[in-house]
């Protein structure tokens, strides 16, 4: 949905649909695979696992943009009309060899491997001779939009495609009975290819942009301590490193060279344990995470997205962190009743700015279910329920004009609001059960992500019901 142009929310109906009947689109999805596992002798396996998966789309768009003026009604327009062919390959080889060795007295296990991915793809685009972007909405009854029908392929992508190798290593120690020491680490090579061709009045295609990007062998290590307090808990302090390139995020000035990778790192440290006679499983944790370089537009140039094959500009974002605590609660409270409960604070900060990061992020979220079997002849009934429950979180945005200069700033925000499940199942026989499951119990409507003024705002589901019936034989 779009927004008011000063970032209010229009309040438009869930079932509002900025699109046509003839917007469609048809994939076909395949995926073959094959392992082979070798036991060398009792301590010691190999095993090799290939997968090839691939996906075939050709669909047609036709979607809503713009923010809306509250005055005037105008502000949002009819965009696609495109014709899209698309096609992905990526081939994922993974070999391994694990087992366990004494080493002074005590036990302990190694994991070695490497893997490749390579992902290749193509996108054929051909385009409506009518312009997009030029039809007005009128979002409260949108009505019918009806371009030329797109011509032949007048755009490509391809080659478009990314590869990774790597190798990586896992070790597990035990010193002690009640000491236990993970060390890990990936070691990998990145590189990135993409390609955008257009056709020129001759007929002729010409390169209009393209992404290449290699990114050099880097080592990502991890590790982490577990001590057994007792029979019951577990303390346990882990660590690891971030790295994440960004090989469609461009400097200026156009049309730019791909930003380096995210880096940073990740802390954690907690308890896990037994209540009730290890009737509860428990869980409490916090975190520390750390990351420099993330993508962020540069206001110095124009806003520029090729799709599929780059963005520009960009600036790579200084230390920004993310800092919380987690707490679950989980098990039989009593003989046929099961409930978990979890609760997560987290606290998102621009070092660099001294402002809070990411507002889309909720500060506080809170997680319950719960279950329950009916005592004596209605044993064969369970019924449960569970909630997701959150805090405001909210979207800064600035508003630019035709020629990219900056008219207005706002923010708006999402409330904090509740949503609740239900469930009620019914046990046939040993072997066949039938489950209800309602969704969104009491029809709330909001905003499960917002994004833009011009868009990237959706709703949250409303109540849907779901009937399945299970069974073995």
């Amino acid at each position: 949905m779009p927004r008011y142009n000063d970032g209010s929310d229009i309040g438009l109906p869930r079932n509002t649909s900025l699109t046509q009947p003839w917007s469609t689109g048809f994939t076909q999805n395949s995926e073959l695979f094959a392992a082979l596992e070798h036991r060398l002798n009792p301590n010691w396996r190999a095993k090799l696992n290939v997968t090839r998966t691939s996906s075939d789309y050709d669909g047609t768009t036709a979607f809503g943009y713009g923010a809306l003026d509250r005055e005037t009604g105008t502000g949002v327009t009819w965009n696609g009309g495109g014709h899209y062919l698309y096609k992905n390959t990526q081939t994922v080889v993974d070999a391994s060899l694990s087992g366990n060795f004494s080493l002074l007295g005590r036990t302990h296990e190694l994991v070695l491997g490497v893997d490749r991915q390579s992902v290749e793809s193509f996108w054929n685009v051909g385009y409506s001779s009518d312009p997009s972007g030029v039809v007005p909405i009128d979002v409260f009854n949108p009505g019918s939009w009806q371009p030329a029908a797109a011509g032949p392929v007048s755009r490509r992508y391809n080659p478009w495609g990314q590869k990774q190798l790597g190798g990586y290593g896992v070790l597990r120690l035990h010193p002690t009975d009640r000491l236990h020491v993970i060390l890990g680490g990936r070691y990998a090579k990145y590189k990135f290819n993409q390609v955008y061709e257009s056709m020129d009045a001759a007929g002729n295609w010409e390169l209009a942009s393209g992404s290449r990007f290699s990114e050099p062998g880097k080592f990502s290590p991890y590790g982490g301590v577990i001590y057994d307090l007792n029979g019951q808990w577990s303390a346990y302090l882990s660590y690891a490193s971030i790295l994440k390139p960004q090989a469609l995020s461009k400097s200026g000035p156009p049309p730019g060279d791909s930003l380096a990778p995210v880096k940073g790192k990740s802390y954690e440290a907690g308890l896990k344990g037994e209540l009730m006679e290890g009737k509860l499983n428990a869980t409490f944790s916090v975190f520390h995470v750390a990351r420099t370089g993330t993508a962020v537009l540069d206001t110095r140039y124009p806003s520029n997205h090729e799709e599929w094959s780059g963005n520009c500009c960009y600036l790579p974002q200084g230390r920004v962190t993310s800092r919380g605590f987690d707490v679950e609660v989980g098990g039989e409270l009593r003989p046929g009743w099961q409930a978990s409960a979890g609760y997560t604070y987290v606290s998102t900060r621009d070092e660099t700015e001294g402002a809070p990061f990411s507002s889309i992020t909720p500060r506080h979220l809170l997680k319950l279910s719960t279950a329950y079997t009916l005592p004596g002849e209605l044993s064969a009934w369970r019924v449960g329920t569970s909630a997701h429950i959150q805090s405001k979180h909210y979207v800064k945005d600035t508003l630019y004009d035709a020629d990219w200069n900056p008219v207005r700033s706002y923010d708006f925000t999402q409330g904090g609001y509740a949503v609740w499940n239900a469930m009620l199942q019914y046990k046939v026989d040993p072997r066949w059960t039938v489950t209800l499951n309602i969704n969104n119990l009491f029809d709330k409507t909001y905003y499960q992500s917002v994004g833009y003024a011009s868009g990237s705002n959706y709703y949250g589901s409303p109540r849907s019901a779901m009937l399945t019936l299970r069974g073995t034989f």
